[in-house]
C-alpha cells in the first residue's frame, strides 16, 4: 500500500505491478492478487482521476476561504460548488472552507467572490498542491497508439 498512498497530492496512479513487485522484491501476480484482495474487502475504496492543469491551460490552487459566521459559510458552499474548476470544498469546524479548484494563471480570488456575492476573506494555502507527474504529451499519444512527435 505504500508503494500506492501518500497524501492526495503524491499518490502515484501511473506506477506498474512490474515497478511495485520490484520495489517489494516480490512477483507481479503477487502484488496483483494483493491489489485484488484490497479491492474485494473493500480497504480500497476506489480511485480517482485527477487532470493535468498545465494541459488545460491553468493551474491548481488551494484556498482558504473564511467567513463572518457558519451561517454565511453554509450558504456559500453552494454557490462555491457551482464554480468551473472547483474541485473539493473541504468544510471545516470553524468559519472556514479549503477549496481546491483549477484555476487562470492570473485569477483574482476575491472578486471571484465578489462575482458570487460571497462576502469572505480568501488566501492561498501554500503547498498544496498536485506535484508534476512528468507524464509527456508523447506518453499520451502512445497510450492512444499514435506515434510521438519528432523533436527538433
Amino acid at each position: 500500500m505504500r508503494e500506492l498512498w501518500g497524501s492526495p497530492d503524491i499518490w502515484n496512479t501511473k506506477k506498474s505491478y512490474v515497478g511495485i513487485a520490484a520495489k517489494l522484491g516480490v512477483d507481479e501476480e503477487t502484488v496483483r492478487n494483493r491489489v485484488k484482495h484490497l479491492r474485494d474487502s473493500g480497504f480500497l475504496l476506489g480511485y480517482r482521476l485527477v487532470p493535468n492543469p498545465d494541459l488545460l491551460g491553468r493551474t491548481f490552487a488551494s484556498l482558504r476561504i473564511e467567513f463572518k459566521d457558519r451561517e454565511s459559510k453554509q450558504a456559500a458552499i453552494p454557490l462555491l460548488s457551482s464554480v468551473e474548476g472547483v474541485m473539493n470544498i473541504g468544510s471545516t469546524y470553524d468559519k472556514s472552507v479549503l477549496v481546491t479548484l483549477f484555476a487562470d494563471q492570473d485569477q483574482d480570488f476575491s472578486k471571484l467572490l465578489i462575482g458570487l456575492g460571497v462576502e469572505a476573506q480568501v488566501a492561498p494555502v501554500p503547498g498544496l498542491g498536485l506535484r508534476p507527474t512528468g507524464f509527456s504529451d508523447d506518453q499520451a499519444r502512445l497510450g492512444n497508439n499514435q506515434p510521438p512527435v519528432e523533436r527538433r
